[in-house]
């Protein structure tokens, strides 16, 4: 079972002396593609280096019975059993990170389905930015962690916010040789709700492979060192993220008719409140940078409609029977900001009136009997008191991303309660698939190491004829939409992480003439968007537009014909078959026509994306 530490005791809070901090050991993975499994399986693999460590999950399971957080029993459990201090023997913590921080990666890997697990549960807490505390006893770690010094622990780093309680005899006391870490952390987990020792540690957990400077060193007391750090971030990923790799697939089918889904159509939904971009010249397309994955769902095993059928992994829902009674929900809750993919499977052979409806409950599907049920989630999910927020597929208002479009379900959703999916398998619809996302692209730190921090000096690959010394580098304006970002001195221009833009315009910093030409590179792309970017000209004072910018249409860049400025908007601006590092070229010629030629192809070589009368 578990006991109150004892004064003396090596402690989760002290337990650093064994950290390598003199070299980088190798990034830790591999883990990270294990299924998440409960508690009692996931620490089946290394059982037998405890004594009766079932006794211990099991009251770690018991504690977690109502977790908060959003966290469920298995999750939070896996951190209470982090926490305990083991009556008999070593305790979890102690082994673990001792194989945390063996150089032989393969000493983890019986250790992995319960770092998937417990990963998972830490990676769902908030991040808190804070100082916070640790330190070990009975030595001076002051040589060992210079100032200047970075440095990886690799270990689970047990902190503290209150640091009178490292004062406590239980800890370091306050005599003889001590070391004490002030931390100023950018990722610190607080695990004070599912812990053992709740009501005591205010405890603060730094993940493994957390990275840090050494800032300075202070010695306000003989036997007393103070060491400040700071967490900065790693050279590399250390310690890959607790989900398991996506497929990389594109959107499907697009819609036929306004009543019917096509079978493979592919549908996203989140409960929510590529990079393209140019090289040597300029940029006229972006794309949105994508959300890191979360495990994915799947389909409720016990609450579902009676005509509904899933398979062995409850991946697929299949309505067999009838045209309704086919609600479905999510095993779980969903997590804000997380997405749902759903692929449409295969439709009626005969003719119903209705579709598919999607949406989210505050409605616990444990707690609801099949017979309260009702036929159709639309209007009403079920005979239970809660908040159920769905839509038709089709109706006006819904959101959700349909093959790349984006729809909006509710302005009002109550994001202080849990979620859960809902997806109705009703009329035209038959089956219904939760997949993984499509490929998403890097984020804008990666992308830079990929091209060498210079992706504005890419080599031509296309246009081949073109000499680097001929181009005359167009930059973009300083002012522009606010979910863009600049680099290399204007020359690139990067889509943060949004799902819809506000004003997303941008505009290059040089009038073009007839006679002019110009050459945009694609960077990276979203598959998740099947339009392809939208180009645009106008002839209006681009000072007079700049100094008003927050007075052009915040949805629809189409609205730019309302205004009394001349606007020649395409939204076909560039080729279906997109692809990364595509180069295309614009030209101007004398009779008004602005053409376009991708890569330099000799099959269908132009095409006219605009006019303009002389």
């Amino acid at each position: 079972m578990a006991k109150p530490i004892q004064s003396g005791n090596k402690t989760r809070f002290t337990d650093l002396y064994n950290e390598p901090v003199d070299h980088l050991l190798s990034p830790i993975k591999g883990y990270q593609d294990k299924p998440l499994v409960s508690l009692m399986e996931a620490i089946e693999p290394v059982s037998k280096v405890f004594n009766e460590i079932e006794d211990n999950v099991l009251v770690a399971l018991h504690n977690c019975q109502s977790p908060a957080d959003g966290l469920n029993q298995q999750e939070s459990a896996s951190i209470h059993l982090y926490t305990m201090e083991f009556d008999s023997g070593l305790s979890l913590y102690v082994v673990l990170n001792e194989s945390l921080r063996a150089e032989n990666r393969g000493d983890l890997k019986p250790w992995f389905s319960y770092l998937k697990l417990f990963l998972t549960a830490l990676h769902k807490l908030p991040s808190q930015s804070r100082r916070v505390w640790r330190g070990v006893r009975d030595v001076d770690l002051s040589s060992k962690y210079k100032t200047g010094t970075k440095f990886a622990w690799w270990g689970v780093s047990s902190c503290t916010a209150d640091m009178q309680l490292l004062e406590s005899e239980k800890f370091l006391g306050k005599h003889g040789q001590r070391t004490l870490f002030s931390i100023e952390c950018i990722n610190g987990k607080s695990v004070s709700a599912h812990s053992y020792f709740k009501n005591t540690e205010n405890e603060i957990i730094l993940m493994p492979g957390s990275y840090f400077e050494v800032l300075g060193q202070l010695n306000p007391a003989p036997e007393l060192h103070i060491i400040e750090l700071k967490e900065i971030t790693p050279p590399m990923t250390l310690v890959k993220p607790p989900f398991s790799k996506s497929d990389e697939q594109k959107p499907s089918m697009v819609v036929n008719e306004p009543n019917t889904l096509s079978q493979s159509t592919s549908i996203e939904m989140t409960p929510m409140q590529p990079v393209n971009i140019v090289t040597n010249q300029i940029s006229a397309r972006t794309s949105e940078m994508a959300q890191p994955p979360i495990p994915m769902v799947s389909f409720h095993q016990k609450t579902f409609g009676k005509n509904i059928q899933l398979d062995n992994n409850a991946l697929r829902a299949t309505r067999h029977t009838s045209y309704d009674d086919g609600i479905t929900f999510t095993n779980r809750q969903i997590e804000m900001n997380e997405y749902i993919h759903i692929r449409i499977d295969s439709n009626e052979s005969r003719i119903l009136m209705g579709s598919l409806a999607i949406g989210f409950t505050q409605i616990d599907p444990n707690t609801i009997q099949i017979h309260e049920l009702c036929k159709s989630a639309v209007p009403n999910i079920c005979q239970k008191t809660g908040l159920s927020y769905v839509k038709r597929i089709f109706d006006k208002g819904a959101f959700y991303i349909f093959n790349g479009r984006e729809h909006e379900i509710s302005r009002t959703i109550d994001s202080r309660m849990p979620l859960w999916g809902i997806i109705d398998v009703y009329a035209n619809v038959k089956s219904v698939v939760l997949t993984t996302p499509p490929k998403r692209i890097l984020d804008a730190r990666t992308f830079f190491i990929k091209y060498e921090s210079q992706p504005h000096n890419l080599s031509i690959r296309y246009f081949t004829h073109l000499q680097p010394t001929n181009l005359q580098p167009i930059v973009f304006h300083d002012v522009h939409g606010p979910e863009l970002e600049l680099y290399c001195e204007n020359k690139v221009v990067f889509r943060k992480n949004v799902r819809k833009l506000t004003r997303p315009y941008l505009f290059i910093n040089f009038p073009i003439k007839p006679g002019d030409e110009f050459y945009i590179r694609i960077l990276s792309i979203d598959f998740n968007y099947g339009t392809p970017g939208i180009i645009g000209f106008t002839n209006s004072k681009l000072s007079h537009i700049l100094a008003n910018f927050d007075k052009l249409p915040a949805d629809d860049p189409m609205d730019l014909y309302n205004r009394r400025e001349f606007w020649i908007i395409n939204k076909d601006g560039f080729d279906e078959r997109l692809s990364e590092l595509d180069e295309y070229r614009f030209v101007y010629d004398q009779s008004g026509d602005i053409y376009m030629c991708r890569n330099n192809e000799s099959i269908l070589p132009t095409r006219t994306v605009a006019h303009i009368d002389p």
